[in-house]
């Protein structure tokens, strides 16, 4: 069964690389998370049959981009880790799709082949559950464990009469049910998080949460700045409006969008920590979709941990800088959210001055996220 040991090798080696990049990438250590790259090239190479064509598409943009970045700054450098994690997060999240699809197609043969066994079709039963048997051995469920594997191939192929071949067969895709189950309870446990709570920097507890930043270059300026998450969620650079520019962004995305959603839904806005520990006092918070910002204006006048609560009420929409509708959320609004982050930026929320922004060096920690 080559494509099921195809998939497992895929997922290994995706888990390898974000095991050691990962590290890497919060550390500030961007350079080494050529894993990222080296992996994509074995996966391309080797295992290209299992991967989801999106995925496929993507890996292969990407290496092209990382080929013509001879001499890419922190920032470029920072982006393309991002995507390539993009693209193994996504090929996790089909295998894991996969592995809940196995569960349904048990359950709708079980459905069919009841009836067939009850009304006396015992061969017809039989023929229903070795065709669903014959599709999880292809890999069409998603991975199983070997013992389950063999189970399911002794029951395909073992001649007997129909009674018995039936009761065998259901036996296998009893012990393929509950295998699944097992993996799903395990992958929930894992994820795992306080009621409310998003992220907490400090202590690792929450979202698994990726982080990068977007400045001003993208326009001409000269600010820079880096985000660093080995120690709680720093975010420290330097602004400047030289250039045209005059704004640095600090973003972090939910590994698992699904459950980052499903804390916005019905919460009234965030709660956040932080700290300013140099530069500017006024910043933004803000929620980003494909689209568009949304933001609110915040002020930290003192050195000390503050918290803050903005309400999904008061946040204005914008594009680059630029207020594009009326303020306020609706719920249809946070079905589009793909992450939040701070901003430090000479345009307020509403699109006005910021009175309290101030060029030169700066440093904010974050130290938690929560809804409310």
């Amino acid at each position: 069964h080559s494509s099921i040991k195809h998939i497992l090798m895929a997922k290994v080696l995706i888990r390898r690389a974000i095991e050691q990049g990962a590290p890497a990438y919060n550390a500030g250590q961007v350079e080494r998370c050529e894993i990222y790259q080296e992996t994509s090239r074995e996966l391309l190479q080797k295992h290209r049959q299992e991967l989801q064509g999106s995925v496929v598409t993507a890996l292969e943009e990407d290496l092209q981009i990382s080929m013509a970045l001879f001499d890419a700054g922190k920032n470029e450098v920072n982006q393309l880790a991002w995507a390539f994690r993009r693209a193994f997060d996504e090929q996790l999240a089909a295998e894991e799709s996969a592995v809940s699809s196995a569960k349904m197609m048990i359950a709708a043969a079980i459905r069919r082949g009841v009836p067939l066994y009850n009304s006396g079709n015992a061969s017809g039963c039989a023929e229903v559950y070795a065709e669903t048997a014959r599709k999880l051995l292809s890999g069409a469920g998603g991975p199983l464990s070997s013992n389950v594997q063999a189970a399911l191939q002794q029951a395909v192929d073992t001649p007997s009469e129909p009674d018995a071949r039936a009761w065998a067969l259901r036996r296998a895709l009893d012990a393929a049910s509950n295998q699944v189950s097992v993996d799903i309870r395990s992958r929930d446990k894992s994820r795992a998080f306080r009621p409310g709570l998003l992220r907490d920097f400090i202590t690792n507890q929450g979202l698994e949460i990726a982080a990068f930043v977007v400045i001003d270059t993208v326009m001409g300026g000269r600010s820079d700045s880096e985000v660093l998450t080995s120690q709680g969620a720093v975010f420290r650079g330097s602004v400047t409006k030289r250039g045209g520019g005059g704004f640095a962004s600090a973003r972090f995305q939910p590994r698992d969008r699904r459950d980052f959603l499903a804390m916005l839904r019905g919460a009234e806005g965030l709660v956040v920590k932080l700290q300013r520990c140099q530069g500017a006092a006024g910043w933004k918070l803000q929620l980003n979709s494909h689209e568009k910002q949304w933001q609110q204006d915040f002020s930290l006048r003192g050195t000390q941990e503050e918290e803050i609560r903005i309400p999904f009420s008061s946040m204005w929409p914008t594009w680059r800088g630029r207020v594009v509708g009326s303020r306020g959320l609706s719920p249809a609004d946070l079905e589009d959210i793909q992450g939040f982050g701070v901003m430090l930026s000479f345009l307020s929320a509403d699109g006005s001055n910021n009175r309290d922004f101030q060029e030169g060096p700066f440093d904010l920690r974050l130290l938690s996220i929560s809804t409310f």
